[in-house]
């Protein structure tokens, strides 16, 4: 038979698993949808920049840019680089672990609340930490030290007592 701190360890453990795999699973949606929203703005891009890639091969065009044929050797290098790998890049930069967030404008903001005066709420949070499971245990033992008193456990016999009879 379980014990109630067995089945509350059993469901918190359950409970923690649970919330983990959920955001694990969160943040790989997050990266997926990423990686497709940059690997369509770079696909985008490219065949944006092929009228330009085809004109920027003709020597005359090339010559009439004069100051900007910088112009024409960003095109080149976009069409070079290799889309999947530059839109996995983009895309491991971009997610966010914290959600629409980053994690340290999170962090900040709970700096910000502590500093306002979340310092007695925080208190009062770990003192519920702490005081609710030793109320718990305190009550549970009061409820078993009664059962006790009203239920005795049945008398032990004693083996000299068995070659008695």
């Amino acid at each position: 038979m379980s014990t109630p701190i067995h089945l509350v360890l059993f469901a918190s453990r359950n409970i923690t698993l649970v919330l983990v795999l959920l955001f694990i699973c969160l943040i790989v949606i997050n990266f997926l949808f990423a990686l497709q929203t940059e690997h369509a703005a770079a696909r985008q891009k490219l065949m944006d920049d092929q009228w330009l890639l085809e004109k920027c091969g003709q020597p005359d065009f090339y010559m009439r840019l004069k100051q900007h044929t910088d112009l024409c050797e960003g095109v080149e290098a976009n069409a070079r680089k290799n889309i999947l790998l530059h839109s996995v890049t983009s895309a491991l930069q971009n997610t966010k672990l914290c959600g629409f967030d980053t994690c340290g404008s999170i962090a900040q903001r709970v700096v910000d609340t502590l500093m306002r005066g979340g310092v007695f709420m925080l208190a009062c949070i770990i003192m519920l930490l702490i005081a609710v499971p030793l109320m718990l245990v305190v009550l549970y033992r009061n409820f078993v030290e009664k059962l006790a008193e009203v239920c005795p456990p049945p008398p032990r016999l004693d083996l000299k007592d068995l070659t008695k009879m």
